[in-house]
């Protein structure tokens, strides 16, 4: 069922490593889930010594999005690149924004927004901690867009949290801010109960490790 250039575009959902081979050695592992609205790419693996001249990495990750493009043409619902967890501070993830178009979940408005408003929003509102809503958040009594937390009576505030993508010390004051990213490929346009369903579907993978 491969395509004139190899491509495996009617692989059923599930998990697959994918092996890639270069004078019949294995130089590089991609391990990744193909879900019912996108490719979730998990880890990929590659030899170092070959990666320097040939950015593995990369070459990975564009053979999956490329893969994604071409399966989208024989399943309407598949359009996205999923790329698992985004954490501004960690410099081994920052590749990831290089991708693009790409998208964030704003874990504080449950939205996606743009990768670059995120990111500017980011190094603006909160360069140090990273700790701020990704979109802005309609204002009223009990909202702080800038901080993006919830005011409490007594002056007192809560930080929005999901308790699995956030560290905090014993008195509160420090988390750690997890987004997940998605590049849009292309494909037909869903309604917004397929998007709802697509939600639903990362977030039951968002607990896998991503490719770091």
């Amino acid at each position: 069922l491969n395509d004139a250039d190899g491509y495996d575009i009617h692989l059923p959902c599930g998990s697959y490593h994918q092996h890639y081979l270069l004078n019949n050695t294995l130089i590089a592992v991609g391990v990744i889930d193909v879900l019912p609205h996108c490719l979730s790419s998990v880890y990929s693996i590659y030899d170092p010594t070959l990666t320097p001249l040939l950015n593995l990495g990369t070459f990975t990750a564009l053979r999956e999005i490329e893969w994604v493009k071409r399966a989208s043409r024989h399943r309407a619902s598949l359009k996205y690149y999923y790329l698992g967890y985004y954490i501004h501070s960690c410099e081994k993830m920052k590749y990831k924004k290089e991708y693009g178009p790409s998208e964030f979940k704003c874990l504080k408005g449950c939205q996606w927004v743009s990768a670059d408003e995120a990111v500017g929003r980011i190094e603006r509102l909160s360069p140090l901690r990273h700790d701020c809503s990704l979109m802005e958040i309609k204002k009223d009594n009990d909202v702080d867009d800038v901080n993006g937390k919830v005011k409490l009576k007594g002056g007192r505030r809560k930080i929005w949290r999901q308790h699995n993508n956030s560290n905090s010390t014993a008195n509160g004051t420090l988390s750690l801010v997890v987004n997940n990213m998605l590049i849009d490929v292309g494909g037909e346009e869903r309604s917004e109960e397929e998007e709802e369903s697509s939600a639903a579907s990362l977030n039951s993978n968002s607990n896998r490790q991503s490719r770091a």
